[in-house]
């Protein structure tokens, strides 16, 4: 086995519902090793807290002032409280009943997540500012604070030891949404066949629609029967809806917990929906086989605008 390369994984806790938080700072006060790579991989390992892609924050700068007005615009897209089924507990027969009295109602904050643009994994040099953006650190109904875990994996070289296409088939409905994590599809179980046969160790495994990205998009996040046949597939006809149709008036800080760091939302945002998404790779703590760094609740997703199947091109990089 070749020698580990320095990673750590660290854990944040935010102190407020919307909130950004330095993770480049926590990184180097765990593991300094990690920084002093050439380039580093981040994996939140969560799905209502993300990293904002390179594009954005080319445009928008490193401050948090400018990553909140940057956001606004999609809190007011998806505000709290709106009528989310993912958010009707009664519908959530997935859960325990024990377990539906604590669930939060944060549908608001996947929606933002994905909306927004928001990544899991992202590769970057160890100088670029980055920040955690956190859409529900902080349970709106109970007041506890989470605890948000970030991986990170310091390398000199990515490259590539493998590649394939999959079929995803065309979803039921109209508009609609597909789980790569469903083992029908296979596509996990290659991917660990796949990282087992080239003994890649640290890497990353990149998932890219290969066709028409107007058509259709890849996300990380919940795939939750309300949350995606019907919150997000509303989303997809309409990304106007919920805020056209919020049943309960939600007060501007309710939004945004630092409104006075923003403008005016003036011009109506777009859904920056991607074509491509990254899982980070990892050994576990038993020094076993790699495997794809997931949280618990997070899925590569399909999601579709029109009823077709779909090719995605899956790439795997080790990191040396």
């Amino acid at each position: 086995m070749p020698a580990a390369l320095p990673h750590v994984t660290i854990c944040l806790r935010p102190p407020r519902r919307h909130a950004v938080l330095p993770v480049r700072t926590a990184v180097r006060r765990a593991c300094p090793a990690v920084l002093q790579q050439p380039q580093v991989a981040y994996s939140a390992h969560h799905t209502t807290a993300g990293f904002l892609d390179a594009e954005v924050r080319a445009q928008i700068g490193p401050s948090e002032a400018a990553i909140r007005q940057f956001l606004a615009p999609y809190h007011m897209f998806f505000p709290y409280g709106a009528d989310y089924q993912h958010d009707q507990m009664h519908l959530r027969t997935e859960l325990r009943p024990e377990q539906r009295r604590c669930e939060p109602r944060n549908a608001d904050a996947h929606l933002a997540y994905i909306g927004a643009g928001l990544v899991a994994c992202l590769q970057t040099v160890p100088t670029e500012p980055l920040a955690l953006v956190d859409m529900d650190g902080v349970n709106k109904e109970t007041g506890r604070h989470r605890t948000r875990r970030v991986t990170a994996v310091g390398f000199t070289e990515a490259r590539t030891v493998a590649e394939f296409d999959v079929t995803v088939p065309a979803p039921s409905r109209t508009v609609g949404a597909t789980s790569l994590r469903d083992p029908r599809l296979g596509l996990i179980a290659r991917i660990h066949a796949v990282l087992a046969e080239h003994a890649v160790h640290f890497g990353c495994v990149q998932l890219a629609l290969t066709d028409d990205p107007d058509d259709a998009a890849l996300v990380v996040n919940e795939y939750e029967k309300q949350l995606m046949r019907y919150d997000m597939t509303q989303v997809l006809r309409a990304p106007r809806y919920f805020q056209s149709t919020e049943q309960v008036s939600v007060p501007a800080s309710a939004m945004v917990e630092n409104p006075g760091t923003r403008a005016p939302a003036t011009e109506e945002p777009a859904l920056r929906l991607q074509g491509t998404v990254r899982l980070l790779v990892r050994p576990p703590a038993d020094n076993g086989t790699s495997r794809l760094v997931q949280g618990r609740y997070q899925s590569p997703i399909v999601l579709h605008r029109t009823p077709r199947e779909r090719t995605i091109r899956v790439t795997v990089m080790r990191y040396t």
